[in-house]
């Protein structure tokens, strides 16, 4: 029997899972990356036109097929699409339970990238004012750390991911690293200076974000498409992607506590 030995072993192949293996991988380490759910590729998103259609912009009957379905808190995810609906977990299948006080709304998908495939590609910075949310508004935590403290590492992600945005100086919203200058159309440079000139304690900025790769693979869980006969799937020269064989989540019976 073949004993295949690593240095470390990541959990998880979303935004998290993904860029521990990249960095690691990068550093020379033998990492095995476990997924719960399938490999994803665009294979699985059907022809391009199919994907490019217009749709409706509250596509409402789609979110309450979906809530029938089996997905009543997946559905309300902002960026939720039926014709994507297996990138997002179905809650009768993965139920759990939240603090009577702080209920939320928790949007999983378990596939190879996880959340990465539906959060829309915008990424924005947190500010001063998020890290102490407890010290400003009373509710919550505050973070031990700040947005200075972040600020490099928020730029080597931003600068890999190619990100497009604009440097605009809002206190509440850090600058972000932009690769790429976000362009705004006429109405929408209209619109900035009638709303800042209207409320000039107010700002107005583009979304920051990165474009789609036409792999569907997002772009830290990204290499070699190596698979071996047990299933699992090279990535960066040092990684392998293995999707768990234990599914023990999918059961009805395993009923989850999320906490916070």
């Amino acid at each position: 029997m073949t004993t295949n030995s690593y240095d470390v072993i990541v959990v998880g192949s979303g935004a998290s899972g993904s860029f521990a293996a990249k960095e690691l991988t990068e550093q020379g380490l033998r990492v095995l990356l476990l997924e719960a759910g399938p490999a994803v590729g665009k294979q699985e998103f059907g022809p391009l036109e199919k994907l490019t259609k217009k749709i409706a912009d509250i596509n409402f009957w789609e979110r309450a097929r979906a809530t029938l379905q089996g997905q009543p808190v997946q559905s309300k995810a902002i960026f939720f699409d039926e014709r994507l609906k297996s990138l997002f977990v179905n809650d009768r299948h993965n139920p759990y339970t939240t603090p009577r006080d702080a209920p939320y709304l928790w949007f999983r998908g378990k596939q190879g990238g996880g959340r990465m495939h539906t959060f829309g590609r915008v990424l924005l910075r947190w500010s001063d004012d998020d890290f102490r949310m407890r010290s400003r508004t009373g509710s919550g935590l505050d973070w031990p750390i700040t947005h200075d403290e972040l600020a490099p590492y928020y730029a080597e992600v931003e600068d890999f991911l190619g990100l497009y945005g604009r440097c605009e100086g809002a206190e509440t919203l850090p600058d972000s690293e932009c690769s790429h200058n976000a362009e705004l159309t006429e109405a929408e440079e209209i619109f900035i200076e009638e709303v800042e000139a209207q409320h000039p304690e107010q700002r107005v900025i583009s979304w920051r974000y990165m474009v789609p790769d036409r792999e569907r693979v997002p772009a830290p869980a990204q290499g070699h498409d190596d698979r071996s006969p047990d299933g699992s799937l090279q990535l960066h020269g040092h990684c392998h992607y293995l999707r768990s064989p234990y599914r023990s989540r999918d059961r009805r019976g395993d009923h989850r506590h999320a906490d916070g």
